[in-house]
């Protein structure tokens, strides 16, 4: 049987009581064709109920929490800054880079995109949203307002592993992570065009180390969804092999 997942703000959430938005209430009854003691699994960003649906009515439906689950703890904490790209491949990196684990995205205005993007940050926030219902992760990533690519690195803090995909010659590949620990990892990938070498050089001064995914030249959510797919599979395989990793 198949599972049924749909996000829900923590204002539908009252006590043991889901009152679902009039959109999710439409989604439930019009189109899944649920019906009342259907069970559901809701997550608010926190945490994921079990919910059987008590009421259904035209524009509205409710239920009871059976069961609640803590937010899933063994994913590397990844934060994703990229570079502003067109709508539609900037859907793919949301979509995908959520799928693969990703915590936040971070859209960067940069030399090759200084102009911030056509679509909303809630439309951002819908698509995370509904990529984290679909691969059953329990919580949702943050996605921020797009930031001058200077502003956000001058706000790091803290001891993240911190890489930034380079088409340079002298940016050493990507394997070479191989023996860093990856449980909290600052990616920072560029727009169409990549990043200028001031651009480079500045996020090198602020401890970034320049990687390179081989020759070939990718598109840019290619890149994001490439690098971000092999931080994990590395980690996975070091934690099957190794045990769990501490960083």
């Amino acid at each position: 049987m198949k599972i049924i997942r749909v996000f829900v703000s923590p204002n539908e959430i009252g006590g043991s009581i889901v009152s679902f938005s009039e959109k999710n209430s439409k989604y439930l009854k019009n189109v899944l064709r649920m019906k009342t003691g259907d069970e559901v699994k809701v997550f608010d960003g926190t945490r994921e109920y079990a919910v059987r649906l008590t009421t259904l009515h035209r524009n509205s439906v409710s239920g009871i929490i059976c069961d609640t689950q803590c937010v899933e703890c063994d994913r590397p904490d990844i934060t994703l800054a990229f570079g502003c790209i067109r709508p539609g491949p900037m859907q793919e990196i949301l979509r995908h880079c959520t799928e693969l684990g990703v915590s936040r995205f971070v859209p960067l205005l940069t030399a090759h995109c200084s102009r911030k993007p056509s679509e909303k940050k809630e439309r951002w926030e819908s698509t995370v949203s509904g990529a984290s219902a679909q691969s059953g992760r329990s919580t949702a990533p943050a996605v921020t307002e797009p930031v001058l690519l200077k502003i956000f690195l001058d706000s790091l803090q803290g001891n993240d592993t911190r890489l930034l995909l380079s088409t340079s010659a002298d940016a050493a590949p990507f394997w070479s992570i191989m023996d860093d620990p990856l449980e909290r990892i600052t990616l920072l990938t560029g727009p169409e065009g990549g990043f200028q070498p001031m651009e480079e050089d500045l996020a090198t001064q602020k401890g970034f180390r320049s990687v390179s995914l081989g020759s070939g030249i990718l598109r840019a959510e290619t890149a994001a969804i490439v690098a971000v797919g092999a931080v994990v599979l590395r980690r996975e395989f070091m934690r099957k092999s190794c045990g769990p990793i501490v960083s």
